[in-house]
């Protein structure tokens, strides 16, 4: 895990903002976050999820769990994609790259 950085701290500041005003929108871009805070599984119910311009390589497995996404953004991270998987809808992404993660 990595040492808590003040974009780490950061996000989740933000996450636990999001949850106490039921938010459907969050954006952790910019923040050079490596890892997502683990609190972002209490947000079942977020839409659109911003996450681009971090140092991010993987996704926590609790994005699996969203309901309902609708807007996704991971350009310029550390994935080990092509580019154009970003235009798929956001839940086949989120579980190609979970996949990815497990070696399946």
């Amino acid at each position: 895990s990595q040492e808590r950085s003040s974009g780490y701290i950061e996000a989740e500041r933000r996450i636990e903002h999001a949850f106490q005003n039921e938010e459907t929108e969050l954006s952790l871009s910019l923040l050079f976050l490596t890892e997502i805070p683990e609190s972002i599984a209490k947000l079942q119910n977020l839409q659109s999820l911003y996450l681009q311009n971090n140092q991010l390589a993987n996704l926590p497995d609790s994005l699996g769990n969203l309901q309902n996404p609708q807007s996704l953004y991971l350009q310029n991270n550390c994935f080990d994609v092509a580019e154009e998987l970003y235009q798929r809808p956001p839940s086949e992404v989120i579980a190609y790259l979970l996949d990815l993660q497990r070696g399946e």
